[in-house]
């Protein structure tokens, strides 16, 4: 499910996993997973835009990671992706099994969070790089 990004984070460290040499992989998950989550992208009405924040951090990703972990054992990774957004960047952080797919809750909605953020630190844009998906293990 989606949640708020404020929520307070921290329990154990996670690590971005080593970058494939060619990227096929991380290609082929967001070729995958793009269409689906920008579905849940709200509608531009005030009420119902993605919250905001001002500065995302690799800290704030790692944290939020570890903290609210839905508890499946299913759950093997986490994926960062960002889209371009007029106020910055479109943030979707979810949960992976596995296989690199996205994991569902029991309504069929990514475990996860979605925000604007209007910038990155400087850990966090160098993961990003010349990539709109990182993957973290």
């Amino acid at each position: 499910m989606v949640d708020d990004p404020d929520r307070e984070a921290s329990k154990t460290q996670t690590s971005q996993a080593p970058p494939h040499s060619d990227g096929e992989a991380e290609a082929r998950l967001l070729s995958a997973i793009l269409p689906w989550l920008e579905q849940l992208v709200p509608d531009p009405s005030p009420s119902r835009k993605p919250p905001t924040v001002p500065l995302l951090t690799f800290a704030d990703v790692v944290t939020y990671f570890t903290t609210q972990h839905p508890g499946d054992p299913a759950i093997q990774a986490g994926a960062l992706l960002r889209r371009p957004h007029p106020a910055g960047q479109l943030v979707f952080q979810i949960f992976l099994d596995a296989r690199n797919q996205m994991h569902l809750d029991s309504r069929g909605r990514p475990y996860g969070r979605l925000m604007v953020a209007r910038s990155l630190d400087n850990e966090l844009a160098e993961k990003f790089a010349d990539v709109d998906l990182v993957i973290f293990r």
